[in-house]
């Protein structure tokens, strides 16, 4: 009698375990699902990484930084790689015309120029550099329904940080920088430098802070990112000897931006972020954020879908 009490007893916890497992292996499921379902709604912003300095090991951790608050602040991430660019027709002619070239610039330049084929490849979309950070990057209104009705868009002037476009707008400009690089081939020369001339070609109408044209070898440029020492000129007119997370009165001077910029110059020049850009970067986007997004916004806004629901209209 007791050995039959014990083998019932065995039995029902053998029961009792095989279920407990089973339900967290079901929840586990549909955590994931309802997760990749989220992921699938959320906007997806890409960048363009291929080793082409010393220190990888760093660069990888500024990209997972970069990754992180990108997702923070509502979308989906995509890392592009030179393999992408090779997808493009018109990489040979790249390739070509940088190995016949007088001037031979280097492999860091030439991957500034690849990135454009990379995305243009990949469908074309939003475009941010991993030293670029989002600050009211409108991810709901317009992650998927791209601004200006897809015409190519350059949010820091011609400083290529930030940028969006339709594929054919995104193949339009890859078009425009080989035409500008094949002028200037005995000379060092940058796809910044190309979209400088393409802007000084442009017949240009000035509407407002933005500058547009009807002109097929144009494109928009927005006054929508900052560059962080323009920043803490604004701040506190100094870009030296300052708190760099004293950000309690970034919110103003920041709330129709969608991004500041860190570059190599300007960490140069405010000096905190000039040895060390991604865990200081991050600490710094969290404070801009516990300043400038109100905790009942921040839990609302970012919430387990990463979709933001701030609306900010640019004037």
């Amino acid at each position: 009698m007791l050995r039959l009490i014990l083998r019932n007893q065995i039995v029902r916890c053998f029961f009792l375990l095989a279920f407990i497992s089973y339900s967290k292996s079901a929840s586990g499921r549909i955590l994931n699902f309802f997760r990749s379902k989220d992921e699938a709604k959320m906007p997806r912003m890409h960048t363009f990484f291929e080793p082409a300095y010393d220190n990888v090991e760093k660069q990888l951790e500024d990209l997972d930084v970069w990754k992180e608050v990108w997702r923070k602040a509502g979308w989906d991430t995509k890392v592009l790689k030179l393999e992408d660019a090779k997808r493009h027709p018109m990489f040979d002619k790249f390739r070509e015309a940088f190995d016949n070239a007088e001037y031979k610039i280097n492999e860091y330049n030439r991957m500034c120029f690849y990135r454009w084929l990379a995305i243009a490849s990949s469908g074309g979309g939003w475009m941010s550099d991993f030293d670029t950070y989002p600050l009211h990057s409108q991810p709901l209104r317009d992650g998927v329904d791209l601004p200006n009705n897809g015409k190519f868009t350059d949010y820091e002037r011609h400083v290529p940080c930030l940028l969006s476009g339709s594929k054919a707008e995104w193949d339009r400009m890859v078009e425009l920088l080989l035409s500008s690089y094949r002028r200037h081939t005995a000379e060092f020369w940058t796809d910044m430098r190309s979209l400088a001339e393409i802007t000084d070609q442009d017949r240009l109408i000035r509407m407002g802070d933005v500058i547009s044209s009807d002109d097929q070898n144009s494109f928009i440029r927005t006054r929508e990112v900052i560059s962080a020492d323009h920043l803490y000129i604004q701040l506190t007119t100094t870009v030296t000897d300052v708190d760099p997370y004293d950000l309690k009165n970034s919110c103003e001077l920041t709330k129709n931006l969608r991004a500041i910029h860190f570059s190599h110059a300007a960490c140069d020049n405010i000096s905190f972020c000039s040895k060390e850009r991604g865990s200081v970067l991050e600490y710094w986007f969290e404070t801009w954020r516990g300043y400038c997004i109100p905790k009942t916004e921040s839990q609302s806004s970012y919430d387990n879908s990463g979709i933001s629901n701030q609306i900010i209209v640019i004037p």
